[in-house]
């Protein structure tokens, strides 16, 4: 036996949209806390081991925050100068840091205490990455070269020259100890291989210099932000896959989410976009209090962290995913609710119906139009009209009725029909009334008044879509006359190679 199908009455109801699922990951991020620093905040790196900890660059000093409580942890504070691009080891371990003294300083996460200091830039040292499966630090400076380190003997054994301008930002590949990227001021990302230590690819920004790189899970696919733009690159081939304009700022900073399907960007504009890495349309956005600098995703999109500026100061915003504990217990056998992973699929029970619908069930339409009409929601009232028209009782439902209720149906109807999303549902509707009632009502019915204010109300409409059309057709010719004079100029200003 089938049942019978409910109405669904938000159809039109416009106040209500539905969320996507990056937005309601993303809502589910508690509010957040405001730390303010004396100085900006240079760089933000989440800990790979730890769901909440992070390590915050800024000014002559190292912050360890702890994303759950809000507040610092400890700090390091064995820098002379400014502290740049703080990074931890792939297993969190270990933390090394550049400086605006040139030196490289390596530290033992657990407890802070430095372990090698890496001396041999003649600049600052703006980024600082550990390369994956081997004791060696790939560093990023402003003299305009990279280096590798060893870890063990403290000793640079490999410089990578070839940028004309400052180094700002680098990565490396997450499944290869011999890729390294590095993106500069001279507009250019290089990406090195370190078995023969030269340029394997070069990729040209043309736009702005490049503030950030992140290297993509498989190794293959780079991402860098320059100016307001934000490029994705495939490295095997050497070309650019797609341009991301979403800001109207500069980007400074980059960062993947829900393992490496997402892609985020933070900008001077005080927004975050989070992007999917098949399609690259946006499919969030966070706005933030002030500027963005750097901002880092927890492990396992638990928090997020972001550093900014304001006045001259930072700004340092905490956030945690707040988990629904109601949500989590849907449907849990409340015998075995020690054991989460135990769920019991209660029996089916049909839905219990409203009274329009037990009305529709029974063919009472006239009924049914009645309560329609009376609801205090007009998009629930259209939704059931629709409804209502779409299994054809319009005309029965229509068809015999008194005076009250046809002047009800009437204001209704002039009182709804100016709303764009109603306005194919109640056409419908008005054409079945003055197919019944056409010959009944005359000029000095009571309903006239009624229906010269319907007719009214759709003449006032159609008025406004023939300027609305007329508006439309004005634009397209401006706009084609504007392509014309500026082809015109162009081939004026071009000049002529064969009258030479």
């Amino acid at each position: 036996m089938t049942t019978f199908k409910k109405t669904g009455i938000d159809t039109y109801n416009t106040s209500k949209t539905q969320l996507t699922l990056d937005q309601k990951q993303w809502s589910m991020l508690s509010t957040p806390v405001i730390v303010k620093e004396f100085t900006g905040i240079n760089y933000v790196d989440a800990c790979p081991g730890s769901t909440h900890l992070t390590a915050i660059s800024t000014g002559p000093k190292v912050v360890i925050y702890n994303c759950r409580s809000g507040r610092a942890v400890s700090t390091i504070s064995r820098f002379q100068r400014t502290a740049y691009g703080a990074s931890y080891r792939q297993d969190g371990r270990l933390l090394a840091a550049g400086s605006e003294d040139s030196h490289i300083r390596l530290f033992d996460s657990r407890n802070n205490d430095q372990l090698r200091v890496f001396k041999g830039h003649t600049g600052p040292v703006r980024r600082v990455k550990f390369l994956p499966g081997c004791p060696q630090i790939a560093s990023f400076s402003d003299d305009k070269t990279c280096a590798i380190w060893d870890i063990g003997d403290e000793k640079k054994i490999l410089e990578l020259k070839g940028h004309t301008d400052f180094i700002r930002s680098g990565c490396v590949s997450p499944c290869s100890a011999h890729l390294v990227m590095s993106g500069s001021d001279d507009r250019t990302v290089r990406v090195w291989d370190l078995r023969t230590g030269v340029t394997v690819v070069t990729l040209d920004h043309a736009t702005s210099h490049v503030s950030d790189l992140i290297c993509y899970p498989g190794g293959n696919v780079l991402a860098s932000a320059a100016g307001s733009e934000v490029r994705i690159w495939d490295l095997t081939a050497g070309k650019l896959l797609s341009k991301l304009c979403r800001h109207h700022k500069d980007v400074t900073s980059l960062a993947l989410a829900s393992s490496g399907s997402r892609l985020m960007s933070g900008s001077l504009d005080h927004h975050l976009k989070v992007y999917d890495t098949r399609t690259y349309s946006v499919t969030h956005s966070i706005e933030c209090v002030a500027p963005i600098l750097s901002f880092a995703v927890m492990p396992k999109d638990s928090g997020l962290v972001v550093g900014m500026i304001a006045e001259g100061k930072g700004v340092l915003s905490l956030q945690k995913k707040v988990h629904d504990a109601k949500a989590a217990d849907v449907n849990i056998d409340p015998i075995n609710f020690k054991n989460p992973s135990m769920k019991v699929i209660r029996d089916y029970q049909p839905a219990s119906l409203s009274r329009p619908d037990h009305l529709l069930r029974k063919f009472e339409h006239s009924k049914f139009l009645d309560t329609a009409v009376c609801h205090k929601n007009p998009a629930a009232t259209v939704a059931l009209l629709a409804e209502l028209a779409r299994r054809g009782g319009l005309q029965s439902a229509l068809a015999g009725r008194d005076e009250p209720k046809l002047r009800t149906l009437l204001r209704f109807l002039y009182k709804n029909f100016s709303n764009p999303s109603y306005q194919a549902v109640l056409f419908d509707i008005t054409m079945v009334f003055l197919d019944v009632y056409s010959d009944q009502i005359t000029a000095n019915s009571p309903l006239a008044p009624h229906l010269f204010r319907l007719q009214e109300m759709v003449t006032n409409n159609c008025q406004q879509m023939k300027e609305i059309l007329q508006l439309e057709g004005d634009l397209r010719l401006l706009t084609a006359t504007y392509e014309q004079v500026a082809t015109t100029n162009r081939c004026i200003e071009q000049p002529d190679i064969f009258s030479k």
